[in-house]
């Protein structure tokens, strides 16, 4: 048998486990991700969230996301953030030839691609929400901007929201831009605070940055 059937057989087993293990993966991705710091990733070293990386396809064999029984476009489109965020490497088991408009704009976005990629090679850590809720991560990047992820854990649609406080900014005022919007939502003096409530299981994927004075 050739090192390539081998090695072929060997990722089918471990998508396989991925598959049924995505069924309910929403609830304890964040949780079972908490001993890491952005210590653990870093140049030739990244992050694996208990997972093998970000498979998105479309195989019975593999992370089924924008499929029943697996995952809604909220919660793909959620779990790439966190993998944006915390550096794991990307990959893609599906036909990129013919994807849905929905797949698309999660894997194409080159926003969201950039944070993943950013220099500094770090892992966003948890900055509040060990309880649940509404959970605020940061991550720091190569040119002094900050990624920020505001996650709705619960159940119902909530408020997001994050003081520059919170985040370790000594600027006085900072800008942010919203990555899957891919939208500016302005200058800010202490802090972000969404407009609408966040749906369950959402995130606002965020990049904020130090303003410069005119």
């Amino acid at each position: 048998m050739s090192t390539a059937v081998v090695v072929t057989c060997l990722l089918s087993v471990l998508c396989f486990r991925v598959h049924f293990a995505a069924l309910h993966w929403l609830d304890s991705l964040v949780t079972r991700f908490i001993s890491h710091t952005h210590t653990h990733a870093r140049g030739w070293g990244w992050d694996e969230p208990r997972r093998p990386c970000c498979v998105v396809g479309r195989g019975w064999f593999f992370h089924r996301t924008l499929y029943f029984p697996t995952m809604s476009f909220i919660e793909s489109r959620t779990e790439y953030t966190f993998w944006a965020l915390w550096s794991a490497p990307l990959l893609v088991d599906t036909d990129i030839r013919n994807m849905s408009d929905e797949k698309r704009s999660i894997l194409m976005n080159k926003e969201v691609i950039a944070i993943n990629q950013d220099t500094l090679v770090t892992a966003g850590d948890r900055v509040s929400g060990a309880n649940g809720g509404v959970q605020v991560w940061s991550r720091d990047l190569a040119n002094g901007d900050k990624a920020v992820v505001l996650f709705n854990s619960g159940s119902s649609p909530a408020p997001v929201g994050v003081t520059w406080a919170q985040l370790n900014c000594t600027a006085t005022k900072y800008t942010v831009r919203d990555l899957w919007a891919k939208a500016d939502l302005g200058t800010f003096d202490t802090g972000f605070n969404a407009r609408q409530p966040v749906p369950s299981k959402d995130v606002l994927f965020l990049r904020i940055a130090a303003a410069t004075s005119e």
